[in-house]
């Protein structure tokens, strides 16, 4: 076991004090280097769990517990500079969006997680002209967010996440906002990288095709895990 959640519970309650509860006693657990998707129809709480168990959003009741490189985590015990602290060693993210850095270039973007983590300029260039050139853009390397498609920023923010060489990655939609030929790059990206440094991968996803690829399928119905 990597990962495992127990009868998770979490509710939103909005400015007009009527709260909605979207996962509801959410329960699965990971092995090591699995190729998890998670899939179902809009509102199951594919996204609210995926943030749960990647420590971005916090929940109500329930349990999570993490045995990652021999270190054992309990969400339940740890504060938020210690969950920032897991992030950076353990966890990599990428959203629909890409959530690029629009101020900085593909590279410095890639380079910024290990910047944080204390890695000197030049280390973490290095590695991140690796990490661009294994996504098949190194000829984009000093390019702005903006003079990127779609498809290559989305590219640039999973070599972001993997910057850190995390032990559990996430993807919410990761191909939700492309075109077919740029949503099989990535999905194809994906799965090669996980193979390659034997990652976790836990992917939320109305996508077929990745969920095909996956070593499992995990189906969400009404916020429970099915």
């Amino acid at each position: 076991m990597i990962l495992q959640a127990q009868d998770i519970v979490k509710t939103y309650a909005a400015a007009d004090a009527v709260s909605t509860t979207v996962l509801r006693g959410a329960s699965l657990c990971v092995e090591p280097e699995e190729f998890v998707a998670i899939v179902g129809p809009s509102g199951a709480g594919k996204s609210t769990l995926l943030h749960v168990l990647a420590s971005l959003d916090v929940y109500d009741r329930g349990s999570i517990q993490a045995l990652v490189h021999g270190s054992s985590y309990d969400y339940s015990a740890m504060n938020e500079a210690a969950f920032a602290r897991y992030r950076l060693d353990n966890i990599g993210f990428v959203y629909q969006f890409h959530h690029l850095l629009p101020e900085f270039t593909a590279i410095e973007n890639v380079m910024m997680p290990a910047l944080i983590k204390g890695v000197s300029q030049r280390e973490a260039r290095r590695r991140a002209s690796a990490l661009i050139e294994r996504v098949g853009l190194i000829e984009r390397t000093d390019h702005m967010p903006t003079e990127l498609s779609g498809g290559e920023q989305q590219r640039i923010a999973i070599a972001r996440a993997v910057m850190n060489s995390p032990a559990l990655l996430f993807a919410d939609e990761p191909t939700g906002n492309l075109d077919s030929v740029n949503a099989g790059l990535v999905r194809d990206l994906l799965r090669d990288l996980q193979r390659e440094h034997n990652l976790t991968c836990i992917i939320a996803t109305h996508s077929s095709e990745i969920a095909q690829s996956a070593t499992r399928i995990i189906r969400m119905v009404d916020g429970r895990c099915v």
